[in-house]
């Protein structure tokens, strides 16, 4: 959603599409048949394409703390935690902001960040020359 939204609004701007970043972060749940559905996405839509897979930053961080990664929540939540950080820098790397949307309270899915169920997160500045 968050990735059709900034289409719309870089077209009526007649921007160039490129200028929206989508970023996708592989971590430990991500499977073929949602990340090739987010990469086919924003190519589709001509946008940028990054990927910053999130695995060993994980992993770094589990062995820190004495994490057991096989604990499902902890692992979910620690991927929620690095993405997030990751898109604050990378919106800070290229001059930008984050666009998305929040965790849907009725359903459970993160429809807004583009995965079906996913792993595309938009970054980029919005108005720029």
């Amino acid at each position: 959603m968050a990735l059709l939204v900034c289409v719309n609004a870089f077209d009526r701007l007649k921007k160039n599409r490129k200028g929206i970043v989508g970023i996708t972060m592989p971590g430990f749940g991500t499977i073929d048949r949602t990340y090739t559905n987010a990469i086919n996405l924003m190519k589709g839509l001509g946008v940028t394409i990054r990927e910053i897979g999130i695995k060993d930053a994980l992993q770094c961080t589990f062995k820190d703390l004495g994490i057991d990664p096989a604990k499902h929540d902890v692992a979910e939540n620690s991927q929620a935690r690095e993405r997030t950080q990751i898109l604050m820098d990378a919106a800070n790397q290229m001059n930008g902001f984050v666009v998305g949307t929040r965790r849907s309270k009725r359903t459970g899915s993160r429809m807004g960040n583009l995965q079906w169920r996913s792993n595309v997160y938009v970054c980029r500045q919005l108005f720029y020359s």
